[in-house]
């Protein structure tokens, strides 16, 4: 785990972080509450989102506070590669500078807690005035991290799938 939290920390401290702060509406939490949030741009669906890939991560901290780390990309692809303000702007993200806190709004709400629903596992958590927050649509709970699709029927049976025996223990 700190081998791949060392890695991951490239992607975290080198992303604009935006505070959000909500007085109106609220932010739900999950048994996984990180979400990657993909490009709105990118078409191709099936590319997959990873934290080098992504377009912002979002963290509900609390009810009225979550947290969003933005694609520092979008101020870099504005300039030329040699243009010199690219390397003041990576300075600049990495000391923190260009980080903020903003109002919450609607749409901010809904990008949050769509995100943290559609990250959940298994649990969906909300204050018990909260409810009206929760999107309608939840995906059923998700109990397995990966799939070996392409391998066999899916179910495991014991027998190896790829020759030699199988081990009692």
């Amino acid at each position: 785990m700190v081998e791949t939290a060392e890695h991951l920390s490239k992607y975290l401290v080198t992303r604009p972080w935006t505070l959000v702060r909500f007085n109106r509406r609220s932010l739900i939490t999950c048994d996984a509450p990180v979400s990657l949030i993909r490009d709105a741009k990118d078409d191709d669906f099936w590319s997959g989102v990873g934290f080098a890939t992504a377009w912002g991560i979002s963290v509900p901290l609390t009810r009225k506070l979550g947290l969003l780390m933005s694609d520092p990309m979008i101020m870099i692809e504005r300039l030329e590669a040699d243009d010199p303000r690219v390397q003041e702007i990576r300075t600049a993200v990495v000391q923190g500078k260009v980080d903020r806190v903003e109002a919450g709004t609607t749409a901010m709400e809904l990008l949050f807690n769509e995100h943290t629903a559609e990250s959940a596992r298994e649990y969906v958590y909300r204050h018990p005035d909260d409810e009206r927050f929760v999107p309608d649509e939840l995906h059923e709970p998700v109990l397995t991290n990966m799939d070996a699709i392409g391998f066999g029927d899916g179910d495991f049976s014991g027998e190896p799938w790829f020759g030699g025996e199988a081990s009692s223990g």
